[in-house]
């Protein structure tokens, strides 16, 4: 445990991100959350914040990635067969990936930084890019290292990160099979036609969730529905069919997936926008 003077650092770095509408939440010294559905709960509200971080076993500050935070990470580590790090550092040095915000994790790995594309939005995956060369897009969360001691080994302010590589994008893409199982489109409210590409991203990451996280990403795509609900963008209802849809194509059974869909969607009547 550390001292008070750690665990008030810990929250003004926590603040800080949140001040900069980088939804955070807090972890353990093992990087597990602490909080009842972990990266779906993270937040930007101070007070929301302040009682968190005040949790006996906050150590780590974390930040969902994806959709939330508007951030994708590359995610390199070195074993003893094969080192990520070196494969980021060679893909840098060749013009394959823009220079970016560089950050050290703790086991010696590097997290690089790039702008998450609501257009084509991806997926956590490992070592599908290289041997110890992990993402961590929609559905995911990282530890944010520089929040918690970690040293910033190239400094790129977060607001003029580079989009990510369209050829990463395209390496990451699910295959045929599963862009053809897909959710089928649903009508925004009228005169809202720019949160399509929006909606059908929150969609598709229910969809496409693997096992193991597919009912706490279909409860983070139902509480964005809801609250697109809240914003007026998305009529009442309209999303529940399409959620518990997206959840079948995923694996889940239609009554648990009917259930977590209203239990996100109740979430936005209390806290929605």
């Amino acid at each position: 445990m550390g001292c008070p003077m750690e665990t008030a650092t810990l929250l003004r770095n926590a603040l800080s991100l949140a001040k900069d509408c980088i939804p955070v939440f807090p972890c353990d010294r093992d990087k597990r959350p602490l909080t009842p559905h972990g990266f779906l709960d993270a937040t930007t509200d101070p007070t929301t914040l302040r009682a968190m971080f005040a949790l006996p076993l906050a150590a780590l500050v974390a930040v969902p990635t994806g959709e939330p935070s508007g951030i994708v990470v590359l995610d390199g580590d070195l074993k003893a067969s094969s080192d990520g790090r070196a494969t980021l550092r060679q893909w840098t040095q060749d013009g394959q990936l823009p220079r970016t915000r560089v950050c050290q994790t703790r086991r010696g790995g590097v997290h690089l930084f790039y702008r998450h594309n609501p257009a084509r939005p991806v997926r956590c995956s490992q070592s599908k890019l290289a041997p110890q060369v992990d993402v961590r897009g929609d559905g995911g969360y990282i530890v944010w290292w520089a929040a918690s001691g970690g040293a910033v080994l190239v400094d790129v302010p977060l607001g003029e990160l580079p989009d990510l590589p369209d050829w990463v994008a395209k390496a990451l893409e699910p295959s045929l099979t599963a862009r053809r199982e897909a959710p089928r489109y649903i009508p925004m409210a009228s005169g809202h036609n720019g949160a399509e590409r929006r909606l059908e991203a929150v969609i598709r990451a229910a969809a496409l969730a693997p096992d193991g996280s597919r009912n706490g990403t279909l409860y983070w795509a139902s509480r964005r529905c809801a609250e697109m609900v809240a914003e007026g963008v998305l009529a009442p209802g309209a999303a529940h069919e399409v959620l518990v849809e997206a959840a079948r194509h995923a694996g889940l059974s239609p009554r648990e997936a009917a259930a977590t869909v209203a239990s996100g969607l109740r979430w936005g009547g209390t806290h929605g926008r």
